[in-house]
């Protein structure tokens, strides 16, 4: 645990008295106004950053901050912040976030140890245009030559405090650095002008000989040797107290505060502009300015920064929604641009030129584009070989596909079997109605693969959804595919889902179909349970009239064979297999009264004899 700072102790000027002040308000209310004052808070320092001091908008903005921020001190005598990495919270609850390394406020402060930060009642408008000049000044310098908790300590202000632990660079960086070991040129140690204490010389005599304990000095060529291993140690071994992990995070942290492109620059700059433009002109202007930089950006590839942009323009626009109608218009547009051909192509060409090893940006980039992201992932998916995107794509779609499933058919193609496939499975995992009955676009495929994944998908729905649409199947011009079909409806439940089933088996062309299709045709007609189905298969063992006397002979087996099934009614079948039992033919014959012994129901003949 860390100790606190200077600046930790309560300004003179606090009444404790006042502090009770909170308790007449709703927590909900006061975290509000936190709210609020920090996101002005952020905004002003994104201002002063660009702006001179004098600047109408800077003065304009300080001053609103102000008024807010001296008011609630008014009421509630302190206020306490906690700094995250990417955060400000107020007793408990996070009411600022902003994870940009480069911007983020509460980074700044996280960055240099700092974990907490206190504005008392008795600040005014000086001591915060003070407070926010401190930070100008910090982001001017150049890096690595000042920190905001030193700032903080010289300035010392009264009503402004903070915490930092005295050892968080020793913990968190320097732990594990080796010692730096001076070597001693002892025959050098009388030469130069260095004025030693006695203090100083019964420690060179530690160092030295018995012999030689004068005082020396340590030769140049030495020190350039010991500012070597310095910057060594600095470099090698700044991140060795630290896990792989963690180096690799402090890293990029450091670089990404430290080192901006052109490209970035122009980028974050014109976007703190426009939050802060209101002159629809001007914005209308700095928004083009910031299409042609984004264009930039994704042609290099860079669309962890390109996703940033949209975020933050998605942002922008819902805090405008209720404020400016022309302002969140042309935002609109912002985002229809993206979704046209000269854009989508700018971005298919960097994905095939630039290496990506993540693809995650990218989703983030694409997110914004709606449902047209799902057309346009069709396209690239037969494009771009590449099996992470290919799988980070289906997983991309399976969220962006929900209340989008007419966008989705159109992306099953049949030249790309494979996302077809997983398109059908995912309208088959909605769980939709609607979804579910889009699988009939597949009825008309040549592909068979296609065709089968979407047969097994529907065989997994128990709704007569499902079953209408396999029973279209059933038409194909393939036979495992009319097989495959007939295996998966589960059980249709009335005569109309039934009927096209019948009229496959009443019409001349059954006897031409194999035994394997008729059989599973007629378990389908069995497993239904439907009396006009049953009825049907008692027909078609008993009488005769509707098929040559071979095929007729089969077709009766087939339907006895399926009453054998373990859903079919049993007390409906005893009766179709008495029938069955007394037919002319002998392999039927036997067939039903196998059956019937079997279930232990002797036949009518068998009760005869025994009597």
């Amino acid at each position: 645990m860390g100790n606190w700072t200077k600046n930790s102790s309560p300004p003179a000027t606090v009444n404790n008295s006042n502090n009770n002040q909170e308790g007449k308000k709703s927590k909900e209310e006061i975290a509000e106004k936190v709210k609020e004052i920090t996101a002005l808070l952020a905004k002003t320092v994104s201002l002063i950053k660009i702006f001179p001091p004098d600047h109408s908008s800077v003065k304009s903005f300080i001053h609103e901050l102000a008024e807010k921020m001296i008011k609630f001190l008014e009421e509630n005598w302190k206020l306490e912040l906690d700094v995250d990495e990417f955060s400000f919270s107020y007793q408990g609850k996070t009411v600022y976030q902003d994870e940009s390394f480069i911007k983020s406020l509460p980074f700044l402060f996280f960055k240099d140890g700092l974990q907490k930060l206190f504005f008392y009642k008795g600040l005014n408008y000086n001591q915060l245009q003070e407070f926010l000049g401190l930070i100008k000044k910090y982001y001017e310098s150049p890096p690595g030559e000042s920190d905001i908790v030193s700032l903080l300590w010289e300035k010392d202000f009264a009503h402004i405090r903070y915490f930092a632990p005295d050892d968080f660079l020793e913990t968190k960086i320097g732990a594990g650095k080796k010692p730096i070991e001076f070597k001693i040129e002892h025959h050098q140690l009388e030469t130069g002008s260095i004025a030693l204490t006695p203090e100083d010389r019964e420690e060179l005599k530690k160092l030295a000989s018995p012999v030689e304990t004068e005082a020396k000095t340590v030769s140049l060529e030495e020190k350039a040797q010991e500012e070597m291993e310095i910057k060594r140690l600095e470099s090698e071994e700044f991140y060795s107290s630290l896990s792989e992990k963690e180096n690799k995070k402090l890293k990029y942290m450091l670089e990404s505060n430290r080192q901006l492109s052109s490209e970035e620059e122009v980028a974050f700059l014109i976007l703190e502009i426009l939050s802060l433009e209101d002159d629809i002109q001007r914005f209308s202007a700095n928004l083009e300015a910031l299409e042609n930089t984004l264009k930039q950006i994704i042609q290099q590839g860079n669309f962890s920064l390109a996703s940033q942009i949209m975020s933050y323009i998605y942002e922008l626009r819902q805090d405008l929604q209720f404020q400016d109608k022309q302002r969140v218009n042309l935002l609109n547009g912002f985002f229809q641009n993206r979704k046209n051909k000269q854009s989508l192509d700018l971005v298919k060409d960097a994905l095939k030129k630039c290496y990506i090893t993540d693809f995650r940006p990218v989703f983030d980039y694409l997110k914004y584009l709606g449902s047209e992201a799902i057309l346009f992932l069709g396209q690239l998916y037969g494009e771009l070989k590449n099996p992470r995107f290919q799988k980070d794509a289906l997983n991309f779609l399976r969220v962006v596909a929900n209340k989008n499933w007419e966008k989705l058919i159109k992306i099953a193609d049949e030249d790309k079997p494979a996302l077809a496939q997983e398109v059908i499975a995912i309208l088959c995992s909605s769980g939709e109605k609607k979804a579910i009955q889009l699988l009939a676009h597949f009825i008309p495929y040549q592909n068979r693969a296609i065709k089968q994944a979407a047969i097994q998908a529907l065989g997994k729905i128990k709704e007569s959804t499902a079953s209408k649409i396999l029973i279209g199947f059933l038409a194909d011009k393939e036979e495992d595919i009319r097989i495959a079909a007939a295996e998966n409806i589960v059980s249709p439940p009335d005569d109309f889902l039934l009927k096209p089933v019948l009229n496959i088996i009443k019409h001349k062309s059954f006897k031409k179909r194999s035994r394997r299709e008729k059989q599973t045709l007629l378990n389908l007609l069995a497993r239904s349970r439907n009396k006009l189905a049953l009825k049907t298969i008692k027909e078609i063992i008993t009488k005769t009239g509707f098929f040559s006397f071979h095929k007729r002979v089969e077709n009766s087996l087939c339907a006895l064979k399926a009453l054998e099934q373990e859903t079919v009614d049993k007390t409906t079948v005893i009766d179709i297999l008495h029938r069955g039992a007394k037919s002319r033919h002998r392999q039927v014959k036997r067939l039903a009264l196998n059956m019937l012994e079997k279930m232990s129901f002797p036949s009518f003949d068998q009760k005869k004899s025994q009597g």
